[in-house]
């Protein structure tokens, strides 16, 4: 399932969040070729060793990637260790 929201309406959202971190859950070469300002890779299937660097469970935790998938799964697995904040922007075509 695509995210209905534009591009535009996915940065406005990150930008009203001051503290955050935004997850961008693709392959490092599909992160390469271009991602949201700010985000850290960390493919799905290593989502886990978020624990290593986001500390405070209360941290919003923005997910994405190509289709939704990953990121609705990647929510799942975070709220699972504990995070309170997760939210999943779904899939997101980058201009």
């Amino acid at each position: 399932m695509k995210n209905n929201r534009t591009y535009e309406q996915i940065i406005s959202l990150l930008n009203s969040y001051g503290h955050k971190k935004i997850i961008d859950l693709r392959l490092p070469e599909e992160y390469a070729q271009g991602h949201l300002a700010g985000s850290v890779n960390i493919p799905f299937t290593e989502i886990s060793t978020v624990q290593g660097f986001i500390l405070d469970l209360n941290t919003p935790i923005f997910l994405y990637c190509q289709s939704g998938k990953h990121s609705r799964s990647a929510k799942d697995v975070l709220r699972y260790l504990g995070y309170r904040y997760v939210f999943d922007i779904g899939g997101v075509a980058l201009p």
